[in-house]
């Protein structure tokens, strides 16, 4: 959540002049304001509309109203991107813990 406020508060800024920087940091203060207030209160989203309004769903994100669809959407979605020739991101190799040497014993 926090990371998607900044994205969008850095976004909206982009190759702007110093007058404009300065909106724009103030805009992504607001937003990561925000964010740690409602990690900070615990507040949760009672809908995926709320969801949407506190920044939880983009507007990119698709909401199925009803539970009994939720399960055909999906396989829906996915028979569309495996057509559309979708490839899974690359994972990020793991990096190899420090060795034992390294601890104190």
């Amino acid at each position: 959540m926090l990371l998607r406020a900044v994205d969008g508060a850095t976004a909206a800024r982009g190759g702007k002049g110093s007058g404009e920087a300065l909106a724009g940091s103030i805009e992504m203060l607001e937003a990561m304001k925000r964010a740690f207030e409602n990690i900070a209160t615990g507040k949760v989203a009672t809908s995926a509309h709320e969801a949407r309004a506190m920044g939880l769903l983009s507007e990119s994100d698709r909401i199925t109203m009803n539970r009994e669809r939720v399960l055909s959407d999906a396989k829906t979605r996915a028979l569309e991107l495996a057509r559309a020739g979708y490839e899974p991101p690359v994972p990020a190799p793991i990096s190899p813990l420090p060795a034992k040497t390294f601890w104190p014993r």
